[in-house]
């Protein structure tokens, strides 16, 4: 929070689920990154998030637990046998969007997180084409 007089805009957002998001743009602070000189490269696959070519296996993990899964599977049937324009059935699609919310956010962290790992330890990262 001490950094947010340094922001010269701002922006807030409301996301389908229902969510707040307040977003501040300020000056990127000036850092020295250290050469490590390592190199590595990438295989995504199907098995494997990714293999790393020094042979280190990149796993997503489980996105959503058990339970939150059976529920998330319990909703879209209920959803399928309410009546469409019901406030039951809104009530129902709000639910389903918050745990798919839940998943995606947890996505999005493992990649942010396994991306900036990966960019601090190596130098250059060689990515497979995909065609």
């Amino acid at each position: 929070w001490s950094e947010i007089e340094t922001a010269f805009s701002a922006r807030v957002t409301l996301d389908r689920d229902g969510r707040w998001f307040v977003s501040f743009t300020r000056p990127a602070p000036q850092s020295e990154r250290e050469s490590t000189g390592a190199v590595v490269g990438l295989d995504m696959g199907v098995t494997h998030t990714a293999t790393m070519s020094d042979g280190q296996f990149l796993d997503m993990p489980e996105l959503l637990s058990q339970g939150e899964k059976q529920r998330k599977r319990r909703l879209g049937r209920r959803l399928a046998r309410q009546v469409k324009g019901s406030n039951r059935r809104k009530a129902t699609k709000l639910a389903i969007a918050k745990i798919s919310a839940k998943e995606s956010d947890r996505r999005k962290d493992w990649i942010e997180k396994t991306t900036t790992e990966l960019v601090r330890d190596y130098d250059l990262i060689a990515i497979e084409d995909l065609k």
